[in-house]
């Protein structure tokens, strides 16, 4: 069965999978290529798409809805991983809110709509007593947009602007900044067909900066605990996830992201987890060409 792992024409950044996965399904004899979601010469007809690398989703109002169309047009053609309407769930912030109704613990999030108004940012930001802050579009991936500010240190005014402006493309967020992140950076779990791999440390970044990456040689038992809960709804069904998690005040784990379309594996730093997907991967293809049975 022919694979497209799916990308995008303009990344921002390299893909550190890459050549680990390209490489990996070479050795295991599966016919693979790279294709753009948003090439207009492919073929999406057959064979099945594993999205990896559309990094300018989130670029746009226009951009975001082309994407989330041309997932509802892949996917009626061959099968697409992870599908369709996870995509759509999972590319807007808001489902933040939807794991908090769940009852797990993510960074305190406020959800400004763009069709509602807002009399002021002190008014949006009521009585939560935030003074140093993150906002960042609802609909966006690697720090596009998003931006710290400190409100005791006369950031107020720059921080209104930034809400203000990025009100007049679409939801934004508004978060506390995490302290413990400066220090610890965040945690990030990651999770294909099913089992948790591997852990990994990311360093805190905004839009431009560099993420650095290390291996957790001895991840917290209470983030494993807690990854599990978030990921047990989709077990069984979806390919791969990751989640990325910091500490608290209390120094207890909540969400800070889930990552269920484009998420980088950090497969190159941990071999088990490459074999794990492949290995996945190759399941989906067997369930796809098996016969159906007959009575």
């Amino acid at each position: 069965m022919h694979i497209r792992l799916v990308e995008c024409l303009d990344k921002p950044h390299a893909d550190d999978d890459r050549e680990a996965l390209a490489a990996a399904l070479r050795a295991k004899g599966f016919d693979a290529e790279w294709v753009a979601w948003d090439d207009p010469a492919v073929d999406w007809q057959g064979g099945m798409s594993i999205l990896r690398a559309t990094w300018n989703y989130y670029r746009s109002p226009e951009t975001y809805r082309a994407f989330l169309a041309w997932a509802d047009s892949c996917e009626q053609r061959a099968p697409l991983f992870n599908p369709a309407a996870t995509v759509r769930w999972n590319s807007h912030k808001g489902y933040l809110k939807d794991l908090e109704a769940r009852g797990l613990p993510i960074v305190p999030t406020l959800l400004c709509r763009r069709d509602e108004t807002y009399d002021s940012f002190e008014a949006a930001i009521g009585a939560r007593g935030w003074r140093e802050l993150v906002i960042k579009p609802a609909v966006s991936a690697g720090s596009f947009q998003a931006r710290r500010f400190r409100i005791d240190e006369g950031g107020g005014e720059e921080a209104e602007a930034h809400w203000r402006t990025l009100l007049e493309g679409g939801d934004v967020l508004i978060q506390p900044f995490v302290r413990s992140v400066a220090s610890r950076g965040e945690h990030s779990w990651v999770w294909i067909d099913g089992e948790l791999t591997h852990a990994v440390r990311k360093n805190v970044r905004f839009h431009g900066e560099k993420e650095q990456v290390e291996m957790l040689t001895s991840p917290p038992e209470d983030e494993a605990a807690l990854a599990e809960q978030v990921f047990a709804p989709w077990k069984g069904h979806l390919l791969y996830g990751r989640l990325d998690l910091v500490r608290d005040e209390n120094d207890a784990p909540c969400i800070m992201e889930l990552e269920l379309i484009e998420p980088s594996l950090f497969l190159a730093e941990a071999g088990h987890a490459l074999d794990a997907l492949i290995t996945a991967i190759g399941h989906r293809i067997q369930a796809s060409v098996a016969p159906t049975a007959t009575r």
